[in-house]
């Protein structure tokens, strides 16, 4: 018997509780009723980085080799070791105001690559950094021109 007294004891002060907090907060139509005055911050649209790259990866051992991308409609890339041959990696591409990230996957070695650069130049220039996703331990940075 006292466990059950003890218990609708509890529970009576457990739904007190809940009414009173009830009772106390805001209705919907106060709510409703309250103005913003915070300022709303708005991200500049991305620039157009469309067209063609070409330019130099160095490696982690120094070693430089050259490659060009085509950054086309719906963030499709293609990409080759220069502009006049046929593309050997596909991928995609992401930007905002000042910086690139590129996917790709590279059909002749059958790797993954991330770039992350710097839009330089009025945006005619990319410098930055790659990483091949399949072997991470093979990096280097890259430097691009718009052509």
């Amino acid at each position: 018997m006292k466990k059950l007294l003890l218990a609708s004891f509890v529970l009576t002060i457990f739904a007190a509780s809940i009414f009173l907090l009830q009772m106390s907060s805001c209705t919907k139509s106060a709510a409703q009723g309250m103005t913003k005055t915070d300022t709303v911050y708005k991200c500049p649209d991305a620039v157009n980085v469309k067209g063609s790259y070409a330019g130099t990866f160095t490696d982690q051992f120094n070693q430089v080799n050259s490659n060009a991308y085509v950054l086309s409609d719906n963030n499709f890339l293609t990409s080759a070791s220069s502009l006049n041959v046929t593309p050997t990696a596909f991928g995609s591409y992401s930007n905002d105001q000042d910086s690139i990230r590129i996917r790709e996957w590279n059909s002749i070695d059958k790797d993954y690559y991330y770039i992350a650069g710097k839009l330089t130049n009025n945006n005619t220039r990319i410098i930055g950094f790659y990483q091949n996703l399949s072997m991470p331990s093979a990096k280097g940075t890259v430097v691009l021109v718009k052509q």
